[in-house]
């Protein structure tokens, strides 16, 4: 999948833990109408700068985001919208300088440094985004927490704290279910050649994704067929022939799975077997 699909997810989730900024999103023509009367108002320019970064409008989200800064720098959430939206245009270095100086001004702002944590990964910065996500985590409340433990616990298995890295996603779950917290976990299981705990977890992720945009669900198809595929090569290499060839099934006969790279090596190897 494309990698700015990737880079979005942060961003999705952002709305998710802000819940919309603790406010009612308004539709794009009531906030076109508001301008109207109150053309630089920050608040509703960042809006309509979210409903643009949800139609992919990078660029015109940029102007919005820069405009809203520059109206109210005093609004931590106007530097997180910023940096967020150049992590996910593929510049994680411009979004990293302006969420690293947000840090200095809301230096126990929970959500500057859960968005800082979240570029540093993006960056490949681990160490760093374990420092940044474990700041977010001191200075976030309950509701919040769920998400900050599954960026631990992605650090984590990149760091090769697999012990760590389970107990974080753990946590994470125990907060709130979420099909991206199981996707990131069955990423670990799958480094680790778990396959079966693998298929667990992304079975979960399938299972919890009824409300993603299917570009995105495709993302969790490929990594369950991936899992199902391996954990079959593994049982015909051992002489489970018979039930290399269920699993296998398992791809070709689901609809969603069978739109997945993997449906055609699962194809051959039923063939073989």
């Amino acid at each position: 999948m494309g990698k700015c699909l990737v880079l979005l997810l942060p961003f999705l989730l952002l709305f998710s833990i802000s819940g919309g900024y603790g406010k009612k999103k308004e539709d794009l023509s009531t906030i076109l109408t508001k301008l109207k009367e109150k053309p630089s108002d920050p608040v509703l320019l960042g809006e309509l700068g979210d409903i643009y970064v949800k139609q992919k409008k990078y660029n015109e989200a940029e102007e919005l985001y820069k405009k809203c800064l520059s109206l109210a720098p005093e609004e931590s959430r106007n530097y997180v919208r910023l940096a967020r939206l150049y992590n996910t245009m593929d510049r994680p270095d411009i979004a990293k300088r302006i969420i690293t100086n947000a840090a200095y001004y809301f230096d126990k702002n929970g959500e500057i440094f859960f968005t800082l944590g979240d570029i540093e990964y993006n960056l490949g910065n681990f160490s760093n985004a374990l420092v940044a996500y474990e700041k977010a985590l001191s200075f976030s409340d309950e509701k919040k927490k769920s998400y900050i433990y599954s960026g631990l616990g992605k650090t984590c298995r990149e760091l090769r704290h697999y012990e760590k890295a389970k107990a974080f996603f753990n946590k994470s779950l125990q907060l709130k279910v979420n099909c991206w917290t199981y996707y990131e976990f069955g990423k670990l299981f799958i480094e680790l050649s778990d396959y079966e705990k693998a298929i667990w977890a992304f079975s979960r992720a399938k299972a919890f994704s009824h409300s993603v945009e299917s570009k995105l669900k495709k993302v969790i198809w490929e990594k369950l067929a991936e899992a199902y595929f391996k954990y079959a090569i593994r049982l015909k290499d051992s002489s489970g022939k018979e039930e290399a060839k269920a699993i296998l099934l398992k791809i070709t006969d689901d609809y969603d799975l069978s739109q997945t790279t993997y449906c055609e090596k699962a194809s051959f190897w039923l063939k073989r077997l």
